[in-house]
């Protein structure tokens, strides 16, 4: 089974992802913050990262060059953006 971490500050946004990924049968780690992620993919050899830029603790640039160093694992980014409402 493939093992994705997902670093989504955003809790229903990453129960989502984290839902349709169990779906798919892969086994998924959430983490909130960068400094878990950090921490998280050091314990264990993920095949894929799920990455939200804009993290809490450290930022995803932060956790990115910390992967990068790592090795070369596939990185799919996050980028929640928000819209002005015309009133």
């Amino acid at each position: 089974m493939q093992k994705i971490l997902i670093v989504e500050d955003n809790v229903l946004i990453s129960r989502s992802i984290e839902s349709k990924l169990k779906e798919e049968m892969f086994e998924v780690k959430a983490v909130f913050n960068g400094e878990d992620a950090i921490n998280q993919f050091n314990l264990i050899k993920y095949d894929a990262v799920l990455l939200d830029l804009m993290l809490p603790i450290k930022s995803g640039e932060e956790v990115l060059k910390h992967i990068r160093s790592k090795g070369d694992v596939p990185l799919l980014f996050l980028q929640r953006i928000q819209t002005l409402k015309k009133q």
